[in-house]
């Protein structure tokens, strides 16, 4: 099996990151393995460790059996939802809420206005939607925002450490969705849930064989990363 496995830049260190670390020396053994990050270069050295990293820009869903997303609420992460809306793949999905990766992703929810409020009608829904005009309305960020739109509506299938963010994926998402609950093989799974990485990585493996492949990009990948990246710079979207 050939693996296209996006994630946020290593350092600084975080849980996913940690995550990804120790998993992908397993996932090797039993799979091809390329990794692909960020492409406008503010974060992506050539390589850690001696492992070449790719400019997403870089990633040709055709050339894999599947590409998976690392992802977790970390403004690492931003440039994944344009790339998920053009690919599909499937999500290894750490966290239910992810107000900072939005946040990063789209700067208008920081600046207000109608394109701050559309994309939080997109990310969250109208009534997250209204929490966060209230809150922007008294110079606050809003508590307890999922805005994770832009990945569960998206991504074809997921990885997750959990029955119950498994659930919460279902429900969201109200359809039959291609998903596997891998126990300790998440950032937030519980120490008794905890397996080895080996374990991990051949349950990742077995589940991406069941699951459906990325499909062609609808665009660009190019046209993508910059309309991402000038969105983050001004527009807002």
């Amino acid at each position: 099996m050939k693996i296209a496995l996006v994630t946020g830049a290593d350092e600084p260190l975080c849980a996913v990151a940690e995550h990804t670390r120790a998993l992908l020396p397993h996932l090797r053994e039993l799979a091809e393995v390329r990794r692909f990050v960020a492409a406008d270069g503010s974060e992506r050295p050539a390589s850690i460790g001696g492992e070449q990293l790719h400019p997403i820009t870089d990633l040709r869903p055709r050339e894999f059996d599947q590409v998976v997303y690392q992802v977790d609420d970390e403004p690492r992460c931003a440039f994944m939802p344009p790339v998920l809306r053009a690919l599909g793949g499937t999500v290894a999905l750490h966290s239910w809420a992810l107000p900072n990766l939005a946040a990063a992703a789209f700067p208008a929810l920081g600046r207000g206005g109608w394109r701050g409020l559309l994309a939080a009608v997109r990310e969250g829904g109208p009534t997250q939607a209204a929490a966060w005009r209230r809150a922007r309305a008294a110079g606050v960020w809003p508590a307890d925002m999922t805005f994770n739109r832009s990945v569960i509506r998206h991504a074809d299938a997921f990885l997750v450490h959990s029955a119950r963010l498994g659930r919460a994926v279902r429900e969201d998402r109200n359809a039959r969705t291609a998903l596997a609950v891998v126990p300790g093989g998440g950032v937030g799974a519980r120490a008794d849930e905890v397996q080895p990485w080996s374990e991990v990585a051949r349950s990742w493996v077995e589940a991406l064989g069941t699951f459906p492949h990325a499909h062609s990009a609808r665009r660009p990948l190019v046209r993508v990363a910059l309309q991402a990246a000038a969105g983050r710079g001004g527009r807002g979207e």
